[in-house]
């Protein structure tokens, strides 16, 4: 499927400069950056949240979970997990489970996890399974644009 048009059409029209990494098959984002040899923390990924009214994207490093009561506190607002058929509605040219960390391209307002500033950029989900995109830090900061950002994440649970 390659990087989805919405997004290849907002890194286009924003002039981001963008490496395609393509790799194996996955199912998700920390999948995507071990089949592609990148750090974890690197990659970003994505989690579409409802209030009821409004869609928010939560961006945050593929290796780490959403600490939901965290980001509610932030945002002094209730939100939980959109339905997978909510993501298919706003992500339509996206393949399910490979929401691209770029809400502005979707209309979406953001919030995204501080330890995404990493100094050499950030590998983005391109709406597929089987390519990251590689932004350099100014062009990812350049993309969150004024959007809220704070820790939003915690490491996952190992068992």
């Amino acid at each position: 499927m390659a990087i989805a048009i919405t997004m290849k059409q907002y890194l286009n029209s924003h002039k981001i400069n963008y490496s395609e990494f393509p790799h194996e098959h996955t199912a998700t984002a920390l999948e995507s950056a071990n089949a592609s040899h990148v750090a974890s923390d690197k990659v970003a990924k994505a989690v579409l949240l409802s209030d009821g009214k409004e869609y928010l994207l939560a961006v945050l490093p593929a290796d780490r979970r959403l600490g939901l009561n965290r980001l509610c506190d932030f945002m002094e607002q209730d939100y939980e997990l959109a339905s997978e058929e909510e993501v298919g509605d706003v992500f339509s040219d996206c393949e399910v489970g490979a929401i691209p960390a770029v809400g502005d391209a979707y209309g979406l307002s953001v919030i995204w996890d501080d330890s995404l500033s990493k100094p050499d950029g950030v590998y983005l989900e391109a709406g597929d399974h089987e390519t990251l995109v590689r932004v350099d830090k100014e062009s990812f900061l350049r993309m969150m644009g004024d959007a809220s950002h704070t820790v939003i994440s915690q490491p996952m649970a190992t068992y």
